[in-house]
């Protein structure tokens, strides 16, 4: 492992839109100065692991209607990759699904500012989205799968974001994040299937099934998932 441990896909901000219209943010930032914005702490129902791995249950509520959506987590074995699922369990009509994906590439113990937003750059090609930032890092690599799923560029920073972990021993504690914006989107019979994932390692995807299989460069998939490079 050449740069060792390190941190790249740092935060993924979660916005739903329901039918009527009404907008909620499912992700959270805690600000210096004990500014601490987790909006969608009043709706979250239960948070519980599953062979080790975290599922969220959201409930929300619009007018009389009722929607309960689902998030789970999971890491591929033997691969630099992470799937995100989306589910509506319950609730009729559209629901869209927007993802801001947050980076800030440095190394797993290094101080938390990161590289400078000047250093990172955006390619997207055939449906896939590849963030690059300075080296020696490899590229992290996106893919979303949802219906009609869109991307908007829109360069991003926040500011001034809290480390727990990294403040409670007395390190160096406040970093931002970039973000290319992402927006990705999907209305509401994609949300069952609606999967994200980034990963950095070989050029290997897992299908639903977490199945390892070839993955081949810049060629459109079936699959839902998004990688970085190796190590």
């Amino acid at each position: 492992t050449p740069i060792g441990r390190a941190m790249m896909l740092n935060h993924l901000f979660e916005k739903v839109r329901l039918p009527g219209g009404t907008v909620v943010s499912l992700g959270g930032y805690e600000r210096e100065g004990g500014a601490l914005e987790v909006n969608a702490a009043p709706l979250l129902r239960e948070l519980r692991l599953e062979r080790g791995l975290p599922v969220w249950t959201f409930e929300i509520h619009e007018g009389g209607a009722r929607f309960v959506l689902e998030k789970r987590l999971f890491l591929v074995h033997m691969q630099n990759t992470v799937h995100v699922t989306y589910r509506v369990l319950e609730g009729d009509g559209k629901v869209r699904l927007k993802l801001r994906p947050s980076v800030s590439f440095r190394p797993h113990e290094g101080v938390v500012l990161g590289a400078v937003p000047a250093e990172y750059s955006l390619n997207a090609a055939g449906g896939r989205y590849e963030i690059s930032g300075p080296a020696p890092y490899p590229v992290l690599r996106l893919n979303i799968c949802g219906e009609c799923p869109a991307f908007t560029i829109d360069g991003h920073e926040v500011h001034n974001l809290v480390y727990r972990i990294e403040r409670d021993p007395g390190y160096d504690h406040v970093g931002a994040l970039w973000s290319p914006r992402g927006g990705d989107r999907a209305t509401g019979a994609a949300l069952h299937q609606r999967r994200s994932a980034c990963s950095r390692g070989s050029r290997r995807r897992a299908d639903p099934g977490g199945r390892s299989v070839p993955d081949h460069p810049r060629q459109p998939h079936g699959g839902c998932g998004s990688r970085a490079g190796g190590r």
